[in-house]
């Protein structure tokens, strides 16, 4: 469930403390007879009443603080202990005290009860695993959109369906999930556009998901046009294409990977038999792509090599 912190309309909502507000600087907007405690009252209790009357939830994701509303302006210990009391194992993101521009405080060494369990950096993916002063790994979703807006905007401009996939592998390269934003209309339905983008996603993943779901960085994350995961003693090599290359090229090189010594240690997802390679040894690579398969590729955009360690 997603919660937004602010609420415009409430009548004891600090609209003149809100820099997103369009009104926030409207004299109608002033502080007099606004009660800050009345409202985080209200706000207590509908977060309550979802944990309460919904059953199981798995994540609640808290958005908008910012300015001195963070951490305990929102009271944040008693709402988090709250929530954890009533759904016990749920996952709680770093928006109570963090804004979306950065990883926030699971980054530092003195966590607070309401860090969060995930942090969530927005529209951007780090160039490499983040991790916390300690040298663990956080664990991070990328909250990016499908056009260039949150909401709705008759007319937007949709991201192609090749930056979407490239953003996936990017972030799973490191580590990370993608959660991708779509602008329902009003009515609650979305535009054509943005069912074309669903479904050109779901074929990819019905060829690719293998080296998505479950698993981790591997020792690099990227080597020129190619991301890496790895799980079970595979590496997946995905190797993404350029805007203009509609194409498989006839053969993939990049550094970093040794196969295992068999034939058969090199397959291309969506393609059942092992393809050629040769190596230098020092992880060096060459896959050649035979003239059948890129006749009759996998899926578009973007294809995996499965490598056997």
């Amino acid at each position: 469930l997603y919660y937004s912190l602010l609420d415009w309309h409430h009548p004891d909502y600090p609209h003149f403390a809100d820099q997103h507000h369009p009104m926030r600087n409207h004299p109608a907007c002033g502080n007099e007879g606004r009660d800050f405690d009345r409202y985080l009252s209200y706000m207590h209790g509908q977060v309550q009443e979802l944990c309460e009357n919904y059953g199981k939830i798995d994540i609640m994701w808290f958005d908008f603080s910012y300015g001195d509303l963070r951490g305990e302006a929102w009271k944040a210990s008693r709402l988090v202990d709250m929530v954890r009391s009533l759904q016990p194992g749920i996952l709680i993101d770093n928006r109570l005290e963090a804004s979306g521009e950065g990883f926030g405080s699971l980054a530092t060494d003195s966590p607070t009860p309401y860090h969060g369990d995930f942090v969530t950096p927005e529209t951007m993916i780090p160039p490499y695993p983040p991790m916390d002063v300690r040298g663990e790994p956080l664990v991070w979703e990328s909250c990016i959109t499908m056009t260039h807006a949150w909401s709705y905007r008759p007319g937007a401009q949709y991201k192609p369906t090749r930056t979407i996939l490239e953003m996936l592998v990017q972030i799973v390269s490191r580590g990370g999930n993608l959660l991708l934003n779509v602008g329902p209309r009003p009515d609650g339905t979305l535009e054509e556009t943005a069912y074309e983008r669903l479904r050109e996603i779901g074929d990819w993943m019905q060829v690719n998901s293998e080296g998505i779901y479950g698993t981790k960085p591997y020792t690099i994350c990227q080597d020129g046009k190619v991301c890496f995961t790895t799980k079970d003693g595979y590496v997946y090599a995905f190797y993404i294409a350029d805007e203009d290359e509609t194409e498989m090229p006839s053969e993939i090189t990049f550094n970093g990977v040794v196969p295992a010594g068999q034939k058969n240690s090199v397959t291309l997802l969506g393609y059942d038999r092992p393809l050629a390679w040769s190596g230098d040894g020092e992880g060096g690579l060459r896959v050649v792509i035979p003239e059948k398969v890129r006749k009759n590729k996998p899926c578009e955009h973007i294809w995996c090599l499965k490598i056997k360690l």
